[in-house]
Formats: C-alpha cells, sequence, structure tokens
C-alpha cells in the first residue's frame, strides 16, 4: 500500500484480464531473504496455501477458482464469479508470498511457540 492506503504494486503488477480473471506480473530481480529470486511458483504455491479450506485466510479466496503458473513470472487467478476485493486483500496477509522450497522444508510449525 502507499501513503494513501491505496494498493500499489512492489512484487508484482496486475492486470485484469476479464472480470473473472486476473495475471500478475512477478517483478524481475525481487529477492527473498536467502537471496533466491522469486519465482512465479513461490506465488501460486503462496496464494495456493492461504487459499487452502485449512487457511484461516481463505475468506479472501472465496471467489478463486484457480490460480496457477501460466508464464515464466505470470500468475494467472480464475474466479467463479467476479470479485472486487481480492486485489485489496493482497496487499493483506492472505497475499504474503513465501519461498517455496523453503515452506516445503521447514513444514507447518514456523512462528509457533514451544512454551
Amino acid at each position: 500500500m502507499d501513503s494513501k492506503f491505496a494498493v500499489s504494486p512492489n512484487l508484482a503488477t496486475y492486470e485484469q484480464v476479464s472480470p473473472t480473471q486476473l495475471k500478475l506480473k512477478i517483478r524481475d530481480g525481487v529477492k527473498f531473504w536467502d537471496g533466491k529470486p522469486l519465482t512465479a511458483e513461490d506465488v501460486a504455491y503462496s496464494l495456493n496455501r492461504s487459499a487452502a479450506d485449512d487457511s484461516a485466510l481463505s475468506y479472501a479466496f472465496l471467489f478463486v477458482k484457480d490460480i496457477k503458473v501460466t508464464g515464466d513470472q505470470e500468475v494467472t487467478v480464475t474466479f467463479s464469479s467476479p470479485d472486487s476485493g481480492f486485489v485489496d486483500s493482497l496487499a493483506t496477509v492472505a497475499g504474503a508470498v513465501v519461498e517455496k522450497a523453503w515452506a516445503e522444508k521447514t513444514g507447518d510449525k514456523v512462528g509457533t511457540s514451544t512454551g
């Protein structure tokens, strides 16, 4: 979000292809904390993880039918019906992107206190 609380692109730009399809274009040169580049695979993995039925963030993906990699640096989101709030929801924790390889290696216990 920018200083006026409007959604502004940092990791990706988007194109509303139709009322039920959105293309996310991943910016070149974006890297994770470990220096590995951000990929479309990371973005699709992260959004699908947030959209999962057992995710507390699934509310943001209510109208999402499919999220998939459709190009080298492109992810396409397809909706079952138009969702005017989806782009804004990407600026929340629902749109957080993690490195797929790291998340799969680490599992679901990240940030879980052990007492």
